[in-house]
């Protein structure tokens, strides 16, 4: 949900997102509706695009979040 946040809070359209990117536009809309992950390239571009919104670890290996009590 985040990326589809950031996304549209920055007014970029799917299509741009992925130029960003540099996977497909079907790519986002998977990885927006959590169908798909991310691979690491393009982690580390979206880490690069804002390393304060996306944390490169927590992308790399979401499961490595802290749990909410």
């Amino acid at each position: 949900q985040i990326l589809k946040d950031y996304r549209e809070q920055h007014g970029f359209t799917q299509l741009e997102m992925a130029g960003k990117l540099g996977v497909s536009q079907s790519m986002i809309q998977l990885v927006e509706n959590g169908k798909r992950g991310l691979g690491r390239q393009a982690s580390y571009k979206l880490h690069q695009l804002d390393p304060k919104v996306f944390k490169l670890d927590l992308l790399l290996c979401p499961d490595c979040a802290p749990k909410a009590a």
